[in-house]
């Protein structure tokens, strides 16, 4: 199908568009008409193939609109290369490039079409939204709707499993691609491979500001103003979005086998060696320490980054790269007769089998039970280290050849010693005069010490006192027992300033931890019930906050920077506190009362409290004896506001609000306005009761949480 109506847009928008600024009007006029060249030249070959169709898929955050795709099928069944567990055609989503600003998918025909023979793949090529029309995250959420598109009806439209997903992108398409990686991840469909072609992964540098390559002159240079017209009018509002910038996306967000073809002749060159260093050190990281299994107690900050990775469900990463030295940016879309094509067969072997492997070989499914992760128990390697190299063999054609990329393995001189101490780290510290010189040698052996397991059990809940004697009468005893080195073991302690014996502390190793049966079994005690919501793992320095605040049934709280959630689920529980028990006591004392009186609504929950101390509190009961409490928890991390969400929904409390915003500017709520006796209505705003704000601090002791520091 030959559309070139279509790729006239960016040009009838240089030509016509209303509020397009001249300087980047003239600009367009001029690039434009090279691209529609370009793309003619490419999408020749294929135009009339019935292997290909156009379809339009419809933007969800934009009703009434719809971007345009280009589906690439195998030649047929019998050719298949691949097929996923589930008996269906591997699924790829690809984005062209185009600065953000044009563009079409044709543009990657000779790529897509290659890719969907080689995997015998069901290929998507979509386009999106253009600047400077339509400026920054526009593109990204067209391109996040479409890859929603294709999870709800690839298995329906094309016999192709959405639940082993991989996609590419050149140049723009390659940050709109790592994006759409990002919006999917914690999903059943993140994400499980990517390939991106110079891509743009740092937008917080205009590229008229980015470092040119030595003794090469950019044949573009008057065109950079144009290619800033997507993120430049935002940029000041976004400088930490990883949407916008993948160089900052935290590595669990995106694909755990991600692959990056990089020219050296381009501005972009340093930001994507910048992040495949930081990737490829991480994933080295990640992949020792994925080797051990966590223990039954983490603390809040292992439970933080534990709960982050059972969310994405990964295991395994491989971060794998290829340099062009003369290669340029573009250069693998320009046709063959201007470049050749030596360079571009050797950069799309790599691709293909890259992705191929990550069909084969997607990540591992973990259930939050098995979860793999102790980044606290092992130190990082050594930066001598060599990390995954690319070694391409000869290869004559798109279909054979040795595979792209290497498979991770532990070093030799890897070593599982933890290192408790940095002396140019404590010099430094030190010569900053924080701590007292009498109390230094303390706060150092302190910072060394291992950090107590602690852990909560839910006391609004009427089965944790039940709960509570089960670790006093079996699972104590069995860890009493134990003798280790010739001395017996110390079983978990209650903290003794914590209410009811609610909170409890451990601070046995977990080197002891892993060694005996009865740890074994107290640990699957506590991730059961920490999953239904009956226990919290929470350092027991944190629990200190919320109870100072003396929360009560009926208060209207506010945490300022709730994330993890672990206070919040206790200010949660205080809300809750007595519930049950009221409840239970209104519904036994309303079965006494008149049927007639019930129902004319002439009983009060408060009277048929008798006086008793809850009655003090009229507003916190009269909802049957529910807690009419509310909680606003709130982050202004937009990521760990999702992990917020997944800690506090064990606990199924209706009197839960979480927002995401910047807690140094939190707007006021207005309620709905009344009106008494006639007179006019007053706004109304909601007051709060009690407000924590436990903000960010300076981290000096996340070296006792995490030993990595140390390095």
């Amino acid at each position: 199908m030959f559309e070139p109506i279509r790729w006239l847009h960016p040009l009838f928008d240089a030509l016509f568009g209303f509020n397009i600024p001249f300087t980047y009007r003239w600009r367009l006029l001029i690039l434009q008409p090279i691209s529609i060249l370009t793309c003619a030249m490419k999408w020749v070959p294929w135009a009339f193939s019935q292997r290909y169709s156009s379809i339009q898929i419809p933007l969800r955050r934009t009703p009434g609109q719809s971007v345009r795709a280009i589906v690439f099928l195998p030649q047929d069944d019998s050719g298949l290369t691949l097929k996923t567990s589930r008996g269906l055609r591997p699924l790829h989503l690809d984005f062209h490039g185009g600065g953000f600003i044009g563009g079409n998918p044709e543009h990657d025909a000779e790529f897509c079409s290659a890719l969907s023979d080689e995997l015998g793949a069901v290929v998507i090529s979509a386009t999106y939204r253009f600047a400077p029309r339509h400026s920054f995250p526009v593109a990204n959420e067209d391109a996040q709707d479409v890859a929603l598109f294709l999870i709800e009806n690839a298995e329906r439209l094309w016999k192709a499993d959405p639940q082993v997903l991989t996609v590419s992108g050149f140049s723009a398409g390659g940050n709109l691609a790592l994006g759409v990686a990002q919006g999917l991840a914690g999903t059943d469909h993140s994400v499980k491979g990517s390939v991106t072609f110079y891509a743009p992964v740092d937008l917080r540098i205009s590229p008229s500001e980015k470092p040119a390559p030595s003794g090469k002159a950019d044949p573009l240079e008057v065109l950079k103003p144009l290619f800033d017209a997507y993120p430049g009018p935002v940029r000041s509002r976004n400088m930490k979005n990883p949407l916008m910038n993948p160089v900052l996306a935290d590595i669990a967000t995106l694909p755990p086998r991600m692959a990056f073809v990089v020219p050296k002749i381009d501005i972009l060159y340093e930001e994507q060696i910048s992040m495949i260093r930081r990737l490829k050190a991480e994933a080295e990281q990640l992949n020792v320490s994925g080797q051990k299994s966590a223990t039954g107690a983490d603390t809040e900050a292992e439970l933080e980054q534990r709960t982050k990775y059972t969310q994405i469900r990964k295991d395994t990463y491989q971060i794998s790269h290829l340099e062009f030295p003369e290669g340029f940016h573009g250069w693998l879309e320009v046709p063959e007769i201007v470049v050749g094509d030596k360079d571009k067969r050797n950069a799309f072997i790599f691709a293909f089998d890259f992705l191929k492997e990550s069909h084969l070989r997607p990540a591992r499914i973990i259930r939050p039970e098995i979860i793999i992760f102790a980044l606290s128990a092992f130190s990082i390697l050594e930066k001598s280290l060599a990390i995954d190299s690319i070694n391409m063999g000869k290869k004559k054609n798109f279909k054979k050849g040795s595979k792209g990329g290497s498979r991770g393995t532990r070093p030799a001189n890897y070593s599982t010693t933890l290192v408790r101490e940095n002396k140019n780290y404590e010099k430094y510290y030190n010569s900053l005069q924080i701590v007292p010189e009498e109390e230094k040698q303390e706060f150092w052996d302190a910072l060394r010490r291992d950090l107590p397991n602690s852990f909560r059990f839910t006391g609004s809940r009427g089965h944790a006192l039940a709960l509570q004697q089960r670790l006093k009468d079996f699972y104590i005893p069995n860890i009493t027992s134990i003798r280790y080195e010739g001395e017996l073991v110390e079983p978990p302690q209650p903290v003794p300033w914590y209410p009811e014996q609610l909170a409890w502390s451990m601070t046995t190793p977990k080197s002891v931890v892993r060694r005996f049966a009865p740890f074994s079994s107290f640990q699957k005690f506590l991730v059961s019930e920490t999953e239904v919501g009956n226990i919290s793992r929470q350092e027991v320095v944190s629990m200190i906050p919320p109870l100072l605040l003396d929360v009560r049934p009926g208060m209207v709280v506010l945490d300022m920077c709730a994330a993890p959630g672990s206070k919040s689920a206790q200010l949660m529980e205080m809300i809750h506190a007595g519930e049950e028990e009221r409840m239970a006591k209104i519904s036994r004392k309303l079965e006494t009362t008149d049927e007639t009186t019930r129902q004319n609504g002439a009983v009060k929950v408060v009277d048929l409290l008798n006086g008793e101390p809850e009655a003090a509190e009229a507003d916190a009961v009269e909802d049957d004896g529910r807690s009419t409490g509310l909680l606003i928890a709130n982050d202004s991390d937009y990521k760990r506001a999702h992990l917020l969400i997944h800690q506090m929904k064990r606990l199924n409390s209706p009197n839960l609000l979480v927002t995401n915003h910047d807690a140094t500017v939190y707007p006021s709520i207005k309620l709905p306005s009344i009106s008494i006796d006639g007179q006019p209505a007053k706004n109304r705003y909601l007051k709060f009761d009690r407000i924590l704000a436990d903000v960010p601090c300076s981290g000096d002791g996340t070296t006792r949480k995490n030993f990595n520091f140390m390095e």
